[in-house]
This record gives structure tokens, C-alpha cells and sequence, in this order.
């Protein structure tokens, strides 16, 4: 039984990535920038002086089927592992929450290229985000700072 548990747990771990390289989580292939804290966005306000954290992305549909690519399933994990959705997904160009969706439907071949949009407390240092396909994907982690 212990075996099982194991196996299960590893299957579920998320794959390595990294930062400005494409990772595949199912049929969505990603590349991430380094995560830069402190940005502002228009039409955003932190809550209660919490701050705002940004990752440039592109996505891409690299399956045979049509998927959605959904904010809250892409997480900004913090030093105290804490895990944050993002509140917001703009499109490239600027950091405007106006213009921002929540989900983006990406058919075989789509890209969409913009930013992740994250509220993290005052105090917490982002150690990586986790890019998912689908809710109940294994994930790309990638580390969230340079170097």
C-alpha cells in the first residue's frame, strides 16, 4: 500500500521547468519569465497592503483539442508555501486589469501571450509558479526568480 501511495504522490508532483525554456503540461506548452513583485496594474489595487506580482507567459495549445486556460488554475507558490491563484490573465503590451479575462479558450494551434497576475501578502517572497492545463493536472513548476 505504501508503494501506491508513493507512486501517487510522485504522479502528481509537478515537472520542472524553466524560466524563458517551453514546459508541456497536457496539451498546453508553456514559457514563463522570471516573476517580478511590487508592479502596478491598472484597474487592480491590492487588498490590504498585500502587492502585486507579474509573470509574462505564452501558451500554447500544442494538442488536437480545444482548451480553456483558466487563471485560477495557475499558482504563484510563496517562501512560506502558501499558494495564490492569479487574480488576473492581460494580454501582452501592458498590465491592465480593464482588458483582462479569467479564462482564455485556446483551439489546437492558439497562443495567448500576456501576463499572470497575482496578489501575494506583504511579506512573502514568490519561490515559483505552477502552470496547469487543467485543474487536475500535474503542472510545470518554474522557479519564480532569475538566476
Amino acid at each position: 500500500m505504501i508503494v501506491v501511495g508513493v507512486a501517487g504522490y510522485r504522479y502528481f508532483q509537478p515537472v520542472e521547468g524553466r524560466q524563458n525554456t517551453p514546459a508541456r503540461d497536457g496539451q498546453f506548452t508553456f514559457v514563463a519569465s522570471p516573476t517580478a513583485c511590487g508592479v502596478t496594474v491598472r484597474g487592480l489595487k491590492p487588498d490590504f497592503g498585500e502587492k502585486l506580482c507579474r509573470v509574462r507567459i505564452t501558451v500554447t495549445n500544442t494538442g488536437t483539442k480545444t482548451r480553456t486556460l483558466t487563471a485560477e488554475h495557475q499558482k504563484l507558490i510563496d517562501d512560506g508555501g502558501t499558494s495564490y491563484e492569479a487574480r488576473a490573465m492581460p494580454r501582452s503590451g501592458t498590465a491592465d486589469a480593464r482588458t483582462a479575462s479569467l479564462a482564455e479558450v485556446l483551439s489546437p494551434g492558439a497562443r495567448f501571450n500576456g501576463m499572470l497576475i497575482f496578489e501575494i501578502a506583504a511579506t512573502a517572497q514568490p519561490v515559483s509558479v505552477v502552470l496547469h492545463d487543467a485543474a487536475l493536472s500535474k503542472g510545470v513548476r518554474i522557479a519564480a526568480k532569475a538566476g
